[in-house]
């Protein structure tokens, strides 16, 4: 909820930073090509990066955060996503980012957690208009999703294994195989 307030209050925020009206929504239109994904996934590579650290560096963070938008597969296509619009951008969703999870709990625990990096990839997915075609996305959100999707199942695995080699090494006769 917290990154979609940012999103949304954040266009009046860029013009005005701008001070160009005009050119409004061509930033909106290029941020939707492949802008909030790779917003999403700074954050992503911030988190991965510094987990230990991150409160001692929140410049330093910003900045990683900013790069990887700016450095993205996808850039040279958004001519208008300067780097005065991503540093208002990012300034931003920072600040909402870091009140989140300064909320009530300390922000190294909440952010190194592994539901927080899974929902931001998530959400870099869900937001990404072709996954397919951005490396980041695939890198940074599908692969580590794919193999939190394998350990689970894995885990569930064993699991129901265990309880069906248990249940026929005591000769249970609810055991689903017995004839």
């Amino acid at each position: 909820m917290i990154f979609a307030e940012a999103m949304t209050s954040v266009w009046k925020e860029i013009a005005a930073e701008l001070g160009d009206d005009t050119k409004s929504r061509d930033i909106k239109r290029q941020l939707a090509y492949h802008g909030w994904c790779d917003l999403f996934i700074g954050l992503v590579q911030v988190i991965e990066a510094s987990q230990n650290v991150l409160e001692k560096i929140p410049e330093s963070a910003k900045k990683l955060v900013k790069q990887a938008i700016l450095s993205s597969s996808m850039q040279t296509k958004r001519s208008y996503v300067t780097n005065a619009v991503v540093d208002v951008l990012v300034d931003r969703v920072w600040q909402a980012f870091k009140g989140a999870m300064c909320g009530h709990v300390p922000l190294l625990s909440i952010i190194t957690g592994e539901d927080t990096l899974r929902s931001l990839r998530i959400l870099a997915v869900f937001t990404c208009p072709a996954p397919e075609k951005h490396k980041e996305v695939r890198e940074h959100a599908l692969k580590p999703l794919g193999d939190d999707v394998k350990k689970i199942l894995t885990e569930q695995t064993k699991m129901r294994l265990a309880k069906l080699f248990d249940e026929w090494a005591t000769g249970d006769d609810n055991w689903p195989l017995r004839t």
